[in-house]
């Protein structure tokens, strides 16, 4: 194993972020491993689809990921192709069942005041978390369980965010539409923009619902005419929104 990490990271300097990412699938270990990928090899997107893991996506004083995993039968890769930062993570046998003793965590940096096309991100458990960041196409952030959460960003194209089983707090700049859901947790939304901007349609099956800090009666807030549509609905749990 030693000698396939040197083997990989000799790569990596000779060719490149590509090279590094994708050539490291270690399999069979209860080990815990590590990889960290760094250098100019720039990106102007970014496609995470992993099983199990935690996900950061911030600013940094560079373009890079640092990847970790452990439990056997997983492993992640990384690669840049065609511009977009892709992530993937790869196991032997299918169910969550084989993935029960799996940790892994994935961090992405983006270097300040960079402005990405577009931003994919998917874990099926594992906590998600945005920050800084600018995306000028569309944003889609889900989990199966897990918290989801988004602090200081600006997104222009669209904006998805869904969790099964988690709570959502996201806080920036949407002037577009924007969807959250929550089949079980709380939603939290702070957004920039007036309320006027939007056509609203805010609704739980059981808990409150709040919008600038009043309490509204019923289970359900719905506003009509403006530019862009913005959904929050959870089954169960509180859906608060405030306004700029």
């Amino acid at each position: 194993m030693a000698i396939g990490f040197v083997l990989a990271m000799a790569g990596g300097f000779l060719g490149g972020f590509q090279a590094m990412g994708g050539s490291f699938p270690l399999f069979g270990s209860r080990l815990q491993q590590e990889l960290a990928l760094e250098s100019n090899a720039s990106f102007t997107a970014v496609d995470v689809d992993i099983s199990v893991g935690d996900v950061i996506l911030s600013t940094g004083s560079t373009f890079s990921t640092s990847m970790n995993w452990g439990g056997s039968g997983y492993a992640l890769t990384a690669q840049v192709e065609g511009g977009t930062l892709v992530v993937r993570s790869q196991s032997k046998g299918n169910g969550l069942g084989n993935l029960k003793n799996v940790s892994s965590s994935v961090h992405i940096t983006v270097p300040e005041e960079t402005v990405l096309e577009q931003v994919s991100v998917h874990a099926g458990m594992g906590d998600v978390s945005l920050s800084d960041v600018s995306v000028s196409g569309t944003l889609q952030v889900n989990t199966g369980l897990g918290d989801l959460e988004g602090r200081r960003l600006s997104v222009q194209g669209g904006a998805v965010w869904e969790s099964n089983m988690g709570d959502l707090t996201i806080q920036g700049d949407f002037p577009c539409d924007l969807t959250a859901t929550s089949d079980m947790g709380d939603l939290e939304l702070t957004l920039a923009q007036a309320r006027s901007v939007y056509t609203v349609s805010a609704t739980t099956s059981m808990g409150d619902v709040e919008v600038d800090g009043e309490g509204i009666s019923g289970r359900s807030y719905d506003q009509s005419g403006g530019d862009w549509n913005l959904t929050a609905t959870s089954d169960i749990g509180n859906v608060s929104l405030d306004f700029g």
